[in-house]
């Protein structure tokens, strides 16, 4: 049995230490008594003809009543290309990609702008190819038939995980890249060295925060929502998820996800929520997870009654749990425009 590490896990996703991000521009609007910063800023070179996409894109919301903590939020996948960063935010925040005057939006996905309402500091960006990070009007013509086809828009995702892929790399990786810059960028903004916060998602965003979690030492506390699965099992239902679900190797190298969140480091914090009839993540790919989660003290789980969905009271119980884990490392930031 291959031996199962956190260093075995990072070289799975592969993690780079040489990115360097620069920001190129921002903007600055007012939303619901809030600051919001939207910035692009560089990730690394992305070697293709879609030069559009170097640019990582983000907001950083800053409510007038603040608690001086920071959450990182990920968005979901569910075929909403259109919607990235903005989807938690219920796409009515300036500047978005679709916008909206009812904020709320998509329900149950609203964590960002619940978040800032509670207090907090929130930073959301967009994973390629999502939002402004779009490039359907790009590909060759064979590949974009019908713009309001969601699973041609799939074609941009597929092209770029084929391009990460061939360079040795993978779109976990990539979107790590992302989240990772978004962070970066927002502690330059901020002013002020960002050492601890805490990190919230669904389903893709999920696993988003678990790799955050796991490999940046800056996230202590995550809430992954409908987010873990065990790859081996899911494949035995005749499922697959997005690009960036299953790492090459994790399987054969005994790092599925109910191996991997064992190694979640023993100082951070991480919950799971579940749905007991997700058609998305079936029971017989959740439980595993669950059960590797059982004897561990820093690592738990809830079941609800629903579906593939992050239900109010579960994100309400996210909220205090970040709020409580992260009071105990005690560093708030103190914004200065």
């Amino acid at each position: 049995m291959p031996k199962r590490t956190l260093e075995k896990y990072r070289q799975l996703v592969g993690v780079r230490t040489d990115i360097k991000r620069e920001v190129l521009d921002r903007q600055d609007y007012k939303y619901l008594e809030s600051d919001v910063i939207k910035v692009r800023y560089t990730v690394h070179p992305f070697e293709s003809k879609i030069p559009r996409n170097d640019a990582g894109s983000a907001y950083i919301v800053i409510p007038k009543e603040r608690n001086g903590r920071i959450v990182f939020t990920a968005h979901q996948h569910g075929l909403c290309y259109s919607r990235g960063k903005s989807q938690v935010f219920g796409h009515g925040i300036p500047g978005s990609f679709t916008p909206s005057n009812d904020y709320k939006g998509v329900e149950d996905q609203v964590y960002g702008i619940e978040l800032v309402e509670s207090g907090f500091i929130v930073i959301s960006s967009d994973v390629i190819p999502f939002e402004d990070r779009m490039f359907f009007d790009e590909l060759t013509p064979a590949y974009k038939l019908d713009s309001t086809d969601s699973w041609q828009l799939c074609n941009m995702e597929r092209y770029v995980d084929e391009h990460e892929r061939s360079r040795g790399r993978n779109l976990a990786s990539r979107h790590l890249y992302d989240d990772m810059g978004a962070i970066d960028v927002a502690q330059e903004i901020l002013g002020q060295e960002i050492t601890e916060l805490g990190a919230i998602g669904h389903s893709m965003g999920g696993g988003r925060i678990f790799n955050l979690l796991m490999l940046d030492p800056r996230v202590k506390v995550g809430v992954s929502s409908c987010g873990l699965v065990s790859v081996e099992g899911y494949h035995k239902l005749g499922l697959f998820h997005n690009y960036a679900f299953a790492l090459p190797g994790a399987v054969s190298e005994g790092l599925d996800y109910q191996e991997a969140v064992k190694l979640v480091p023993e100082y951070k914090f991480l919950m799971m929520f579940f749905g007991e009839h997700d058609n998305v993540y079936p029971l017989q790919g959740t439980l595993p997870v669950m059960r590797a989660s059982d004897p561990l003290s820093n690592v738990s789980y809830r079941m609800h009654n629903g579906m593939h969905e992050f239900p109010d009271d579960c994100r309400s119980q996210s909220y205090r749990f970040l709020n409580g884990k992260l009071k105990r490392f005690d560093n708030k930031i103190a914004f200065v425009r």
